[in-house]
């Protein structure tokens, strides 16, 4: 969960406060993420063939993720976000114990995102970051992670470089088959060895294609991965834009 993490990198994209009442709304997966506090909400979320009560939550909502919203009465404020070192593919939320704090934070970033003064995208992260701080430290205890999976995390956090490295050899390492691998692995962290391995690949290629200075290619083979081809294909399957077009926005779009 993202709330978890200590280590998150993102590009704010904007910051809105909303009120909705009666409302029915289906998001077909938008290519961004999206953290919203509701701070006086009667509102149900249905994705992956659940229904969420979202009142009273902080959210978050992770890019390419359909969802539908049932709202009666809404008000909250939303920090839209690229996200370049976490991906998931659920709803992810918690209720806060102290909602006051959360709210703060959201309305400082909101209204600095406004103001638009020097410096405000600089300023509105600075907050964002204030508020996974906080996140984290009221989540970072809830989960214990399985001996054998938290050792899988590991040697892929060591190894994900290497593009000789594959899910067989750390099933081998741990001296379990891949299917208890998978097993153990979905029902701690929602996806496969596989699935996390490729993520870990990607967000190291984002951070090589922000700086401009690689060839797709180099950055493929530098990502861990032996075929351009297939990294254009994972790249755009996770990123919903293919590397040439990521980087050319992003170089666009930089301050």
């Amino acid at each position: 969960m993202i709330f978890e993490r200590d280590n998150i990198g993102f590009s704010i994209l904007d910051v809105l406060e909303l009120h909705q009442e009666n409302r029915k709304y289906t998001n077909q997966g938008r290519p961004f993420s999206a953290l919203s506090f509701r701070y006086d909400s009667d509102t149900q979320v249905e994705c992956g063939g659940k229904v969420y009560d979202v009142s009273h939550t902080l959210c978050h909502f992770p890019a390419h993720m359909p969802y539908n919203r049932i709202t009666r009465r809404d008000n909250l404020i939303v920090i839209h976000f690229e996200s370049h070192t976490y991906f998931s593919n659920q709803l992810e939320m918690f209720v806060p114990r102290h909602p006051e704090a959360y709210e703060q934070l959201f309305r400082q970033a909101l209204n600095c995102w406004n103001a638009r003064q020097t410096g405000y995208r600089l300023q509105t992260a600075a907050i964002l970051y204030q508020i996974f701080a906080l996140a984290h430290e009221e989540n970072k205890v809830y989960k214990t992670v399985h001996p054998l999976v938290e050792k899988s995390m590991q040697l892929m956090e060591n190894n994900y470089l290497r593009k000789d490295f594959y899910i067989a050899d750390l099933a081998r390492e741990l001296h379990i088959s891949e299917v208890y691998l998978r097993r153990l692995f979905m029902k701690e962290n929602g996806v496969s060895p596989k699935q996390y391995l490729l993520q870990k690949r990607i967000q190291k290629a984002v951070s090589l294609l922000r700086t401009d200075y690689f060839s797709i290619a180099d950055v493929a083979e530098q990502s861990g991965f032996n075929d351009p081809k297939y990294f254009s294909v994972v790249f755009k399957k996770m990123m919903d834009t293919s590397p040439s077009e990521y980087s050319y926005h992003f170089q666009l779009n930089d301050f």
